[in-house]
């Protein structure tokens, strides 16, 4: 129903109608799956069946590759809303007491850690505000875990592994800007109370009154939220600055790049793809590691790792998991791009930091050099250079998949975090219209349709691109992309 319609009265009362049906579907499904005893056999199910659907017979032969991922994409969507419905509303004692331990999962029902520990994430919750008695302690299961991977890794740091399976985006980020912008709407269904007699002459007195007073409590419950979320963002930060020690002590051991491989291997890359939620926690866990200033961890190499391996995972995710690695991507390059235009912001937040150094070894001891802002400026527009080589080869293509992702990838991104210069973004808006034509390739109307979207927002945002001089223009082009 058009809430634009109706006057004060009418949006108010729409607004409390739908809150009150939503709050008595939840509570009635919850009552039957409780009689039934199905609350979390359901749940691993869903989660057996989102793993396992993509190795059946007919998509390991690679018949009906549509249907495999459509189930697959239906599936992760089920397994996500069932999986909030239960972490919100159903006690974390029951959740205890049913839950399988996370070696259970992995080992006897099949599923790979990351599913594991999504379904578990209730239990997981490590924030100082969560009750310790009804938490599952990661870290007496994180080694066993790490080691019942495909490829375990090489260098481990057990204690970060567990530390950031246990957080969630409300514990390292507070969007301040949706409650303010939430605490206005609801103001302004107040003031539109005070109309109400002129707007709607056949509203009660008591009607007002009654919606009054909810929406004032409302707002009482968001004011109250706020600080509750704001008081335990700086626990965590707190907590997580006098653990950061203990991580590169155990990254010493390892040295090189298999620190940073271990964080994209077992934490970022695996997490990023499972939600939206999940794809922004994973981008501000980054960036939390190296604004708590972590000794000897370096912030280049990590996003740059980051950067290089988004070819490879555009051909080997569905749809659903594109999108997720999309939004993951928008956030990253947010962050890294901001940092590139404002020297200040750079010096405020980069320079000196340990993250940001190079290291080089002069007669046999190693010497830490800052990385300046004209060095990062480079290296920002090297990210892009890898990120446009990646996306053209994705849309050069003859595989149906890779070019469907990549145009998935790119509607996270075009018109805000990538393309930023102006030779990148003509090569790309060169792929992408080729695209806008049936005749011009064979993948369907899905991918025209997608092309022709893109291509209209890489049109709108031409004007704002960063000029590239022309020497530089015809070194990128020479060098047809290498590192």
């Amino acid at each position: 129903e058009d809430l634009g319609r109706g006057g004060g009265a009418a949006k108010v009362k729409l607004y409390f109608a739908g809150s009150k049906e939503r709050r008595e579907a939840c509570e009635a499904l919850l009552e039957a799956l409780d009689q039934s005893r199905l609350q979390l056999p359901l749940l691993l199910t869903v989660a057996q069946k989102t793993y396992g659907c993509m190795f059946t017979a007919e998509a390991e032969r690679m018949q009906r590759v549509k249907y495999s991922s459509w189930l697959h994409r239906q599936c992760q969507e089920t397994l996500l809303v069932y999986a909030d419905l239960l972490a919100r509303r159903l006690p974390v004692d029951k959740f205890k007491d049913t839950m399988p331990s996370p070696m259970d999962l992995v080992l006897k029902l099949g599923l790979d850690p990351s599913t594991a520990l999504f379904v578990m994430r209730p239990l997981l919750r490590r924030g100082p505000s969560e009750s310790a008695a009804a938490a599952v302690d990661l870290h007496k299961f994180a080694k066993d875990l790490l080691a019942a991977m495909p490829q375990p890794p090489k260098v481990s740091s057990v204690s970060l592994y567990a530390t950031f399976w246990s957080l969630a985006l409300n514990d390292i980020h507070v969007p301040k800007d949706q409650y303010e912008a939430h605490t206005q709407r609801l103001r302004k269904a107040l003031k539109d109370l005070e109309d109400t007699d002129r707007i709607d002459p056949k509203a009660k007195e008591k009607d007002i009154r009654k919606w009054r007073d909810g929406i004032s409590g409302d707002l009482q419950r968001l004011d109250a939220e706020w600080k509750k979320q704001a008081e335990n963002l700086n626990q965590v930060k707190s907590l997580l600055d006098s653990e950061k020690a203990s991580w590169s002590l155990e990254k010493a051991k390892g040295g090189g790049k298999g620190f940073p491989i271990f964080i994209l291997q077992t934490c970022i890359l695996p997490r990023c793809v499972l939600s939206a939620e999940d794809a922004v926690y994973c981008a501000k866990f980054l960036h939390l590691l190296h604004s708590l200033r972590t000794p000897a961890l370096s912030t280049i190499l990590i996003y740059n790792l980051v950067i290089t391996s988004v070819g490879p995972m555009v051909f080997s995710r569905t749809e659903h998991e594109a999108k997720h690695l999309g939004k993951f991507l928008a956030e990253t390059l947010d962050k890294l791009n901001n940092w590139s235009r404002n020297e200040d912001i750079f010096n405020k937040e980069c320079l000196g930091s340990p993250g940001f150094m190079n290291t080089s070894t002069q007669k046999g001891v190693n010497k830490e050099n800052p990385v300046g802002y004209k060095e990062y400026q480079a290296c920002t527009r090297n990210w892009h250079r890898q990120l446009c080589k990646a996306f053209t080869n994705c849309l050069d293509s003859s595989e149906g998949t890779e070019v469907h992702n990549a145009l998935t990838i790119l509607s996270e991104l075009v018109g805000g975090a990538f393309p930023m210069h102006d030779a990148y973004h003509a090569e790309v808006k060169q792929r992408v219209a080729k695209l806008t034509t049936d005749s011009n390739h064979e993948f369907g109307n899905s991918i025209t349709v997608m092309a022709r979207s893109i291509n209209a927002r890489l049109i709108s945002c031409e004007g704002s691109m960063v000029k590239t001089a022309q020497k530089r223009k015809d070194k990128d082009s020479a060098g047809g992309g290498e590192k």
